[in-house]
């Protein structure tokens, strides 16, 4: 008997046809069921990855996390794992992930991002029988790497001075992800205990130096 359906239990019966219906025997037993194998292209796929979420975030890397699906006739194999940044249109794979070895080590620490950027994800179980692996799981949103704040000034120090006045300039630092607005200058006397930082009353909106 040929043409069924993969991986389902049938049970039969048999009956004599004669040229005269009226002669045909009634059907026998049914038989003890039986099924047809699976394999090769006949498989229960394995259910899609659910609830993707983002655990944390650094300015390069973002550490997520999802449940397996159902595991249908999947031997686990790997996670495969795909991401797009918010100005592509191509999905990138494979990705600079940390992953676990077993189908409930589903963690992902996705590396080698760039700071300020967000990124969607795409997640797929893939098993031993390729027909098995499931489909693609993609988050509904997208998870933002944290912003790169800027560097420090460097080399502050007065240039030029008065009775009650110093002129103080610097080298202009990497701003990275800042959008720049002005720079904050505070003094306090040097050598004195205890004292504080203070904003300077001649020194505001500034660009690159500060000259009251």
């Amino acid at each position: 008997v040929d043409r069924l359906s993969c991986g389902t239990e049938y049970e039969f019966r048999v009956a004599e046809e004669c040229v005269d219906s009226n002669a045909n025997s009634p059907q026998s037993a049914a038989s003890t069921p039986v099924a047809t194998t699976r394999g090769g292209t006949c498989v229960e796929r394995a259910g899609a990855p659910t609830a993707i979420a983002l655990l944390d975030a650094t300015t390069s890397t973002l550490d997520l996390s999802w449940a397996p699906g159902s595991v249908g006739d999947c031997l686990f194999s790997r996670w495969e794992i795909a991401r797009r940044a918010q100005d592509e249109t191509d999905w990138s794979s494979p990705l600079a992930c940390s992953l676990g070895t077993t189908r409930l080590a589903s963690r992902c620490v996705a590396s080698g991002l760039r700071s300020n950027t967000k990124y969607a994800f795409r997640i797929r179980e893939v098993c031993e029988e390729p027909a098995a692996s499931s489909d693609w799981a993609t988050t509904d949103s997208s998870f933002a790497t944290r912003m790169l704040p800027a560097q420090s000034p460097e080399k502050v120090q007065a240039d030029s001075a008065g009775t009650t006045w110093l002129g103080v300039g610097w080298d202009v630092p990497e701003l990275n992800d800042c959008t720049f607005v002005e720079y904050s200058v505070q003094a306090r006397p040097a050598g004195v205990g205890g004292a504080q930082w203070s904003a300077l009353d001649g020194c505001s909106m500034l660009r690159s130096v500060c000259r009251p």
